[in-house]
């Protein structure tokens, strides 16, 4: 299946960022303005820090975090993505991600 530009840069957030660590590239695919909407943990900081900030802290508190997408939806100017989070946390796990 041919992934459309949108879903390739989704694709490109769960497989570069997420799964292999290199944050740096969310100074290539997220705007300064890019915010994060996430009721657990509404403080993340907008632009590419906040998603540094944020998927940092998923990888200090689970050792061996994947994140596999399951399923992608292209409606336009937006793409929603089903997916599957994976780790072992060896300690407490808090609420908020930025307790971590």
């Amino acid at each position: 299946m041919m992934l459309t530009a949108n879903q390739a840069l989704v694709r490109r957030f769960f497989d570069e960022i997420c799964n292999r660590g290199k944050l740096e590239v969310a100074d290539e695919i997220f705007s300064g303005v890019h915010k994060y909407h996430d009721p657990s943990d509404p403080f993340i900081v907008p632009g590419p820090e906040g998603m540094k900030q944020l998927v940092s802290a998923y990888q200090r508190a689970f050792t061996g975090a994947h994140w596999e997408i399951e399923e992608m939806i292209d409606a336009g100017d937006q793409v929603v993505t089903r997916w599957t989070g994976s780790g072992t946390t060896p300690g407490r796990f808090n609420e908020h991600p930025s307790d971590w």
